[in-house]
């Protein structure tokens, strides 16, 4: 059975068979629309989601977890989990659900284990693909779910052939932080205070954000805060002395040139070209 709706299309298996080594459940696309919730729940079978574009956040076991592009993420049978897309970058994914005596076996190949449940992939493109083709199979004979088969184990092969880039269920100190800076926006944040929050003192901090980021833990709040800006300015009728505030700034001056050195123009430059187009 195929469902299509709402940016997403879903093959979901007509069959059971508790004796497979593998059996294949459902798989599916998904463009998320922003802050698209899912959960809290759980299966009673392995999922597996590759992350395709964007970012989101997976919260498991107590964690959060903030995940992008080219990455894959596992829940298991009898795991409660919750996975949210970004506000600003929500996720594009490629899922398949599975169960059978063989599943543990393979999601270990993969590179998952109890405490990692995240792995990196080096190319989601070539899964996506996969997927892709085998949503088009809307057939229902022996042949076509033979075939399906076949493509969950082309993914199956895909994810074990880049067992090689694994990473740490715990997102590093400046994965935590940019996630506390993007969900507090609006707040007074300091240096001092994240490396606190997570345990670091300031000099560690500053060296984790240029290895992550490329930049300085205040840079990355100005340049969020501006990035918001110009999305909100672009996607709203908001006051910008309103749009200031929102996005953490002590004043409309500090903020109107803040934004001319990222982005060339005033907010009130963007603002009228706006109105301009409409």
């Amino acid at each position: 059975m195929f469902i299509e709706s709402d940016g997403q299309i879903v093959y979901v298996a007509a069959f059971d068979d508790d004796d497979r080594a593998f059996e294949m459940l459902s798989f599916g696309y998904h463009k998320c629309p922003p802050e698209h919730t899912y959960g809290p729940d759980v299966r009673d079978a392995y999922v597996i989601h590759i992350v395709l574009e964007g970012e989101g956040t997976l919260i498991k076991n107590g964690k959060r977890m903030r995940l992008q592009k080219d990455k894959a993420f596992l829940t298991r049978a009898g795991e409660p989990f919750t996975y949210r897309a970004d506000s600003d970058n929500p996720w594009h994914y490629v899922w398949i659900i599975f169960r059978g005596k063989k599943a543990e076996e393979a999601v270990v190949e993969m590179g998952f284990t109890e405490d990692r449940c995240v792995i990196s992939v080096e190319d989601t493109s070539k899964i996506a693909e996969v997927i892709l083709k085998a949503l088009k199979l809307r057939g229902v004979t022996p042949a076509d779910n033979h075939l399906r088969y076949a493509f969950m184990y082309q993914v199956f092969h895909y994810l074990c052939a880049d067992k090689k880039n694994l990473v740490n269920l715990e997102p590093n100190g400046a994965e935590i932080a940019a996630a506390y800076i993007k969900e507090n926006i609006r707040k007074k944040i300091t240096v001092n205070g994240l490396a606190s929050m997570i345990g670091f003192n300031r000099s560690q901090l500053f060296r984790l954000f240029r290895s992550t980021y490329n930049m300085s833990p205040n840079e990355y709040i100005l340049n969020h805060r501006l990035e918001v800006s110009m999305s909100i300015i672009r996607n709203t009728n908001f006051p910008l002395a309103r749009i200031s505030e929102e996005t953490g700034f002590a004043n409309y001056e500090n903020f109107s040139r803040r934004f001319k050195e990222k982005f060339g123009v005033k907010p009130s430059e963007i603002r009228k070209m706006k109105k301009e187009t409409i």
